[in-house]
């Protein structure tokens, strides 16, 4: 199995928030080890470290936010799909309350270079489920 890996610039870590996550658009869309296709991602911080989430939800397949880019819940604390109420931890991208309680959002590496510029790394995603 041949697994494609795709490298977004996303610039520099400074002009990213410093709380919450950013929604970055994938272009081409990727299609996922389920088959759904994530669009965008996710970036940012939990605690001290940056992470990367395909911009799907594991409930259904459709992005966590309504277009807006909004993907927090109104406390900051964790991301939240607008559709279904879904609550995920930042950390591991696990969803905590929802209609898809233990599962993953689908993980993507983000690398920070010497420079300070961060690049999303698109495929070889994870997840897991613990139902």
């Amino acid at each position: 199995m041949i697994v494609a890996f795709r490298r977004i610039l996303l610039g520099p870590v400074a002009f990213l928030p410093p709380r919450g996550f950013v929604v970055v658009p994938v272009i081409p869309p990727h299609r996922l080890p389920d088959g759904t296709t994530a669009r965008s991602a996710l970036v940012g911080w939990a605690g001290s470290e940056l992470r990367g989430y395909a911009n799907v939800c594991r409930h259904q397949a459709i992005p966590l936010d309504l277009g807006d880019g909004a993907v927090m819940t109104p406390d900051g604390k964790h991301l939240l799909c607008h559709h279904h109420g879904a609550v995920f931890e930042p950390l591991e991208g696990r969803c905590i309350l929802g209609p898809c309680l233990g599962m993953r959002l689908w993980t993507w590496s983000v690398q920070i270079d010497a420079l300070g510029d961060a690049t999303l790394i698109v495929g070889g995603e994870t997840a897991s489920e613990d139902v």
